[in-house]
């Protein structure tokens, strides 16, 4: 699974760009994210490491995913 995330986002970062950075920019964390998760849900899948029946991974993924929520303080 580890290898699985990696390389999700080994074509993500462009290697031959002069300066490129190493990891993904922050603005773009949540689209990242989402590439690495679906990654390691197909690979979760492939090993049989699944309790309950998938067939989608990144359905599995997106129906799974938290959205953080704020609310403001009433002081």
């Amino acid at each position: 699974m580890i290898s699985a995330a990696a390389h999700s986002l080994g074509g993500i970062v462009d290697p031959d760009q002069a300066g490129a950075a190493v990891l993904p920019p922050v603005k773009q964390l949540a689209k990242f994210s989402q590439t690495v998760a679906n990654a390691v849900a197909q690979e979760a899948l492939d090993e049989g490491l699944n309790e309950d029946p998938i067939t989608d991974a990144k359905q599995a993924v997106a129906d799974t995913k938290w959205t953080p929520e704020y609310k403001p303080l009433n002081l």
